[in-house]
């Protein structure tokens, strides 16, 4: 192929052998050229070829890398994000623990603080209670000290009654010694009213032993007291069968010795008094009796009256 493009050559330009030769050097050399060009060229080719490779190898072991690297990124991320999340957690953990640490310090010591509060307000309390306890008992003690002193001197002017003025004890002594000996008599009303309905004939024996049928009025001796006997209300009811009257007897002490000093016969039925009977307005004595017997048939005892008196005694 070579020798007809040389013909080829050599008709064009007309050259000679040697120029052919020349020209066929010319063309061996270009030919070495370009084949060393197109060595050249296969070598650039082949270096850009490995270049490409190596870049694309590059490229690939780059994207590889990036992708490692991406990977390592993204694990270290995920890592570093866990690892702030686990931190967060651990801290909001702590942060957590310590705030309910701090809650439960300031609770523990408000209780404390309450406890003691409470100790120092019952304290308080107690200590005012008792204060108050303390100024209620000296007012107490002070109000029934007031009212002592009120009720002695209100006791002191009832005492003393209207009127009074420098009179003492010692003068009032000395008034009641200037009556010593004076009889003062006072005034007593028997505890029972009299009430005879089984008056007897006879009289049995003399007051002051004298039967209780018989017995108006007994007011018996007691050493140091002498008595009088105020009035005498006596009811006749009956005198007795086959009686006309009721025998009254008056009896006192006439030098120690009771004796009868009056006896008087009522004849009608109804209310008399110590006037009508005896005709006194008193009777006094160491000793007072009335004893009242019946005119009815003996042993008959069915004669009645009842009555009341007052009487007094000195002593």
């Amino acid at each position: 192929m070579a020798t007809n493009w040389l013909q080829t050559l050599k008709d064009l330009l007309g050259l000679t052998a040697k120029d052919a030769t020349v020209a066929l050097d010319a063309t061996v050399a270009k030919e070495a050229s370009l084949a060393a060009l197109a060595q050249d060229a296969t070598v650039a080719k082949d270096a850009t070829v490995a270049k490409e490779a190596t870049v694309d190898a590059g490229f690939l072991a780059g994207a590889k890398d990036a992708t490692v690297a991406l990977d390592a990124t993204v694990a270290k991320e995920a890592s570093l994000a866990a690892l702030a999340q686990d931190a967060t957690v651990a801290k909001d953990a702590t942060v957590a623990k310590d705030a309910t640490v701090a809650k439960e310090a300031t609770v523990d010591a408000g209780f404390l603080a309450g406890a003691k509060d409470a100790t120092v307000a019952k304290d308080a309390t107690v200590a005012k209670e008792a204060s108050l306890a303390a100024l209620a008992q000296d007012a107490t003690v002070a109000k029934e000290a007031s009212l002592a002193t009120l009720a002695l001197e209100a006791t002191l002017t009832a005492i003393k009654g209207g009127g009074w003025a420098t009179e003492t004890l010692v003068a009032i002594k000395a008034a009641i010694d200037g009556i010593a000996g004076v009889n003062t008599y006072m005034e007593e009303i028997p505890d029972t009213d009299f009430d005879l309905n089984a008056i007897t004939e006879d009289l049995a024996s003399d007051p002051p032993g004298a039967p209780a049928a018989n017995s108006v009025v007994d007011i018996d001796v007691n050493a140091g007291d002498t008595f009088v006997l105020r009035s005498l209300f006596v009811k006749i009811n009956s005198f007795g069968t086959g009686g006309n009257k009721l025998i009254f007897k008056l009896w006192t002490l006439l030098n120690t010795v009771v004796t009868m000093v009056d006896e008087v016969d009522v004849t009608s039925l109804g209310i008399q008094n110590l006037a009508d009977i005896f005709g006194l307005q008193e009777v006094h004595g160491d000793g007072i009796w009335i004893t009242v017997q019946s005119d009815a048939t003996p042993g008959s005892d069915d004669a009645a009256c009842e009555g009341t008196y007052r009487w007094a005694k000195a002593s």
